[in-house]
């Protein structure tokens, strides 16, 4: 078993990767939120792709856990309820599993 504090490293690892493979550029877990930042070009060919596609669609009718914003032209998602590092991966998965299928209910 690793200590708590290596543990924790791999746990940012596992959030990066799950994050990257959703095409997003950073995620930060602090204060009870997880914070995704999306690809930094608006015209990037990810904002019609059918993984950001997925992502509104699942977001979409879970307007109390999930809020998109910008800043400086910067699109982000703040997700609420994400209490660890672990719970952000957690979500990441959900989010991949709804994306890779949308007919199911998640």
């Amino acid at each position: 078993k690793l200590p708590p504090q290596a543990e924790a490293l791999v746990d940012v690892v596992r959030l990066r990767w799950r994050a990257v493979a959703l095409g997003i550029e950073r995620a930060k877990v602090k204060n009870g939120l997880m914070l995704l930042w999306f690809p930094s070009d608006g015209k990037s060919l990810y904002y019609k792709s059918a993984i950001f596609g997925g992502i509104l669609r699942y977001i979409t009718p879970r307007a109390d856990r999930f809020v998109l914003k910008q800043n400086n032209n910067k699109l982000y998602l703040v997700v609420r309820e994400i209490e660890s590092l672990a719970a952000g991966c957690d979500m990441l998965d959900t989010l991949s599993a709804a994306i890779s299928s949308p007919q199911e209910p998640q």
